[in-house]
Order: structure tokens, then C-alpha cells, then sequence
């Protein structure tokens, strides 16, 4: 049998989190974390690199190592380091994550950082399932990630931010999809399928005072607009916010150009490229491959 995806299904296996949940973390160990994520949307990945060996060497929490890991690794994949080894060896490190904080889980009371940490990773295999071709295996993912989901309980104690930005993904993708699918028939509870309210929390999370989190939320707001809403003008303007934050980032220049591309300024399209393509030369810690990546995927866009 031949399942159709839509795209709102499809964007729901690509909703990546690199947010660190501060478990216990001291103020050194903190400070270290920002500029981890600093040097990692900045394309910095040699830093970033620097950084987490650093982290080892002084024994910054397990968790903290292993998310920030598992970060470090995806941006290098989607930035075209993707090789079979490369997807392979992030599928371990998050299957060896997970069975770590399951195996740290007590039986019906476990804590709200280990259930959102257990949403990101699940959200995270999900992700590399579908850049493997292997939708139904990501859709089980999602299941699982969902199941944590309800789990969570609103706003605890320092998790406000973090709570409304994951249950404005949940809401506003269970949303979209229920436009298409019977909620109960993909296991999402129809509670749960809100697109007005998943689009207001996603929205309050853009005011996060979090730079992680206000970062992540406007870039899945460009995509929710971008992809679903088919709204690219409304799209570009949070593609402009993170390029204004980071603008050596070629994944949020990428989606910019696209904006503009689908709203047919195609002239301004081709100079975001050329600032794109100027960005990942001069970026002396990128590897060749990942400074021609783009440049590929432009191409192919011009030929549609």
C-alpha cells in the first residue's frame, strides 16, 4: 500500500529542536551551552566543534553534552555533510540518548526535562528517518514523541518558554493535518490539532527572552508560512529577523531566498543567492562541500 503525504505530514517528521534544556546546569556550564549555540547558528562549526570538546573535558552534564552533540551533528548534515556514515552515526548517538534518559526515567514520575528532552530526540529521529526515505519509520517516531507530549504539563517553573514553543509546533501541525486526515486515524489526539492556537504560541515564543527559543520559533513560523500557509511574503519577514541575528547562516539565507523566490521576486532572489554564495566562500570553517551545497540546491531550483 502507497500512503500519500501531505505537507503538513511531511513537515511534521522536519521539525528539528536544538534547544538545550538547562538540567541542573551550573553558570560556567551555561555560559559555555550559549556560545555553543552562538558559534553553531553562526556557522561557526569549527568553534562549535572546539566548544563541545571542551564540554567533555571539563564534565558539563551528560545531557547537556549529548543534545548539543546531536545538534552539532544535524546542522552539519543539512549543510551538506550527509553522507550514509555520517546519518548513521547520528541515528546511534540519538538511539544511545534516549535508551540513556529511559533507562533514568522512574516508573509514572518522571520529571518534565526528561520528557521534553525525549520529545527532541524523538522529533530528531523522526527528522533523519525522513531525510533516509524511511517515512513510516519517522511517522512511528512522531507517535512516540507525541505520546511524551502529553505527558507535559504548562508552563514549569524556568519551562514556560520551551512548553509554548513545543506546543505551538504540536498544535499548529496537528492543525494543518486534521485539514486533511482524521486526527485519530495518524494517533493525534484532536485536542491537539489547534492551528489558531499553536500559531499564538508560536508567536509569543518569537518574544522569548531565550534567544534559543526565540530563534527557533521564527524560523519554524517562516516554514509554517512558507510551506503550509503558502504565504511567502509573510514568510520572509521572519527570514529577515534571522538573518538580521545571524547572518552568516546559509540554512536561514537558504530559506530567505526561497521566500522570495516563491513570491516571484526573482531578482531579489538571485542577489540573496549572491550574498549566500559570497557568505559560505569567505566562512573559512566550512568544508568545500558544505560551501558548494546551496549553490546545488539554487540550481535545481532554477531549473523547476
Amino acid at each position: 500500500m502507497q500512503i500519500k503525504y501531505s505537507k503538513a505530514f511531511i513537515l511534521l517528521f522536519s521539525w528539528i529542536m536544538c534547544i538545550p534544556i538547562h538540567m541542573k546546569a551550573g553558570d560556567n556550564d551555561t555560559l559555555l551551552v550559549e556560545a555553543f549555540y552562538q558559534s553553531l547558528y553562526n556557522y561557526r562549526f569549527q568553534s562549535a566543534d572546539s566548544i563541545l570538546r571542551n564540554m567533555h573535558s571539563i564534565g558539563v552534564n551528560k545531557d547537556i553534552i549529548d543534545l548539543s552533540n546531536i545538534s552539532y551533528s544535524w546542522w552539519r548534515i543539512i549543510s551538506g555533510e550527509n553522507s550514509n556514515n555520517d546519518i548513521k552515526k547520528l541515528f546511534k548517538d540519538i538511539e544511545s540518548s534516549i535508551k540513556y534518559t529511559s533507562g533514568n526515567m522512574k516508573p509514572g514520575s518522571a520529571s518534565q526535562e526528561q520528557i521534553l528532552r525525549l520529545i527532541m530526540l524523538y522529533s530528531y529521529k523522526s527528522r533523519l528517518c525522513n531525510v533516509n526515505n524511511s517515512k513510516l519509520a519517522g511517522f512511528s517516531a512522531f507517535r512516540q514523541s507525541f505520546e511524551y507530549f502529553e505527558l507535559l504539563k504548562p508552563c514549569i517553573h524556568n519551562h514556560c518558554d520551551l512548553y509554548n514553543f513545543v506546543s505551538g509546533l504540536y498544535y499548529a501541525l496537528g492543525g494543518h493535518i486534521a485539514d486533511e486526515f482524521p486526527p485519530s486515524l495518524l494517533g493525534i489526539n484532536k485536542n491537539y490539532a489547534d492551528k489558531n492556537k499553536g500559531y499564538k504560541l508560536l508567536e509569543l515564543s518569537t518574544s522569548s527572552d531565550i534567544r534559543l527559543i526565540k530563534t527557533e520559533s521564527n524560523y519554524f513560523l517562516s516554514k509554517l508560512y512558507l510551506e503550509l500557509q503558502e504565504n511567502p511574503e509573510k514568510a520572509s519577514r521572519y527570514t529577515q529577523f534571522l538573518i538580521n541575528q545571524f547572518p552568516d547562516n546559509l540554512v536561514f539565507r537558504y530559506n530567505h531566498l526561497l521566500a522570495l523566490h516563491a513570491s516571484g521576486k526573482f531578482e531579489e532572489a538571485e542577489a540573496a543567492y549572491q550574498c549566500l554564495a559570497k557568505c559560505a566562500r569567505e566562512n573559512d570553517q566550512l568544508t568545500l562541500q558544505q560551501q558548494i551545497h546551496f549553490e546545488k540546491e539554487y540550481t535545481r531550483l532554477r531549473k523547476k
